[in-house]
């Protein structure tokens, strides 16, 4: 492939089995490594991807600038990052890589390491605090046992005293039902276009669209009949699900602690894991994210490369 620039594409439905095999492989926690997440993002975020030999490179365009994710496949990496590199700046100013996994730290920073000493270019590395990722044990969802769910226990208790609810699963004879609760929960919330939520709202749409060709699980939670609350997730890696959305009309007190337990529940022990995203450094959503006690938090870094101003020496560097 030498002197051929990446060649980046939409990420499409016909890639399903291709990248999801290649993503299994490389079973991470952080959930834009899912191809369910890639797709369904890939028109509000611009996900597209690119082949270089075995390996896969993801980037997205955020505010006209770039972002590569770590690529993954099999071979010589450093040469996979190489290519990016070329065309990161064939592009613009600078190579940014987003989000990879916490064990592909030291090969980031072992080559980063290289290319400063090798060519002009300096980089900085650093950890995305509102982009950490909230793991917790499935077990502990079910069953929100402990003094300090305690609230989240009364809160279930209120909501199944209080109300004749009922749940299921999303299926072909409900989603036109759930796509009308969720229009009414976006008109009642007024969301604002540039906002992460409209982001979000693009993302369930396609899932709606696509929910019975993509690997999707979702439930409904509904008082004397009707809906007032769902969830959607998909596997995230052997061990782990993901929480891909989750919306509930709170003027029903406890609905949105009920559908997040009852979700978990409908998986049935099946997985080990469950990861409900980050908090994107909204502080009310930090504050209830760290209430269910999380298990841990996946740590997301960011390394950038630039290249060093011409009037800077070397030495220093």
């Amino acid at each position: 492939m030498d002197g051929i620039m990446l060649q980046f594409k939409k990420i499409g439905i016909e890639d399903k089995e291709f990248l999801s095999a290649k993503l299994d492989k490389l079973n991470c926690w952080l959930f834009n490594y899912s191809y369910v997440v890639l797709f369904l993002y890939r028109n509000s975020v611009n996900f597209e991807y690119a082949l270089y030999e075995d390996f896969v490179i993801v980037k997205t365009c955020i505010h006209g600038k770039n972002r590569f994710m770590f690529p993954f496949g099999e071979g010589d990496i450093k040469s996979a990052l190489d290519e990016v590199r070329k065309y990161a700046f064939s592009k613009g100013d600078s190579c940014i890589f987003m989000q990879f996994c916490e064990n592909k730290v030291d090969l980031m920073l072992e080559w980063g390491d290289n290319v400063v000493r090798s060519d002009h270019y300096y980089y900085d590395f650093y950890p995305a605090r509102n982009e950490y990722e909230y793991i917790y044990l499935a077990e502990n969802l079910a069953s929100l046992e402990g003094h300090f769910l305690k609230p989240k226990r009364n809160q279930i208790n209120y909501f199944t005293s209080h109300f004749n609810w009922s749940e299921e699963a999303i299926d072909k004879d409900n989603i036109a039902e759930v796509m009308a609760f969720n229009e009414v929960w976006n008109v009642e919330k007024q969301i604002p276009a540039e906002s992460m939520l409209n982001s979000e709202n693009m993302a369930l749409n396609e899932a709606f669209q696509h929910y019975f060709e993509l690997p999707l699980k979702g439930l409904v939670l509904r008082i004397d009949g009707k809906i007032v609350a769902f969830s959607i997730g998909c596997q995230l890696n052997k061990d782990t699900f993901f929480v891909l959305f989750e919306k509930a009309n709170s003027d029903y007190k406890g609905a949105y602690t009920m559908i997040n337990r009852q979700f978990v529940r409908s998986l049935g022990g099946q997985y080990k894991y469950i990861n409900r995203a980050d908090d994107a450094g909204v502080e009310g959503l930090r504050k209830a994210k760290l209430s269910y006690m999380p298990e841990c938090l996946q740590k997301v870094h960011y390394f950038e490369l630039y290249r060093r101003p011409s009037n800077v020496k070397d030495e220093g560097f």
